[in-house]
């Protein structure tokens, strides 16, 4: 075997090595960001409750991460979800440049909802 075939050798490995490198890191971002739309799913229908009671409350803007909600549109107060996977979840709540980590854990469509119905009456109770 020549030294050239060595050489080929090793980068048709390295070409591989680095596809499935590429591969998995899209699969794996594939995966956080259906970990936080389902996440997001669940505090949704809290957050449209809450906004709904109160005609001073607007949902700004709802990205990927974060749902940002307002009162008087002065008043912002973030909720940004993250996690690797549905057993490790965040949700952290952000308000007057202070973050709060308000839920951390495995993925259960009820302590989510609980936790952020009672962030929401929490940051209401600071802002009236």
């Amino acid at each position: 075997m020549s030294k050239e075939d060595d050489f080929e050798d090793f980068r048709d490995q390295m070409k591989r090595l680095k596809n499935e490198k590429k591969n998995k890191s899209h699969w794996d971002q594939d995966d956080v960001n259906d970990v936080i739309e389902r996440v997001k799913s669940e505090m949704m229908p809290v957050i449209t409750a809450f906004v709904d009671t109160d005609r001073t409350l607007e949902m700004q803007s709802n990205t990927s991460q974060a749902i940002y909600i307002s009162y008087a549109n002065a008043r912002i107060y973030g909720l940004w979800v993250s996690g690797t996977s549905l057993d490790r979840i965040s949700i952290d709540a952000v308000f007057d440049s202070v973050s709060t980590r308000i839920y951390s854990g495995s993925f259960n469509e009820k302590e989510i909802r609980t936790t952020v119905k009672n962030a929401l009456i929490n940051w209401y109770r600071h802002i009236i």
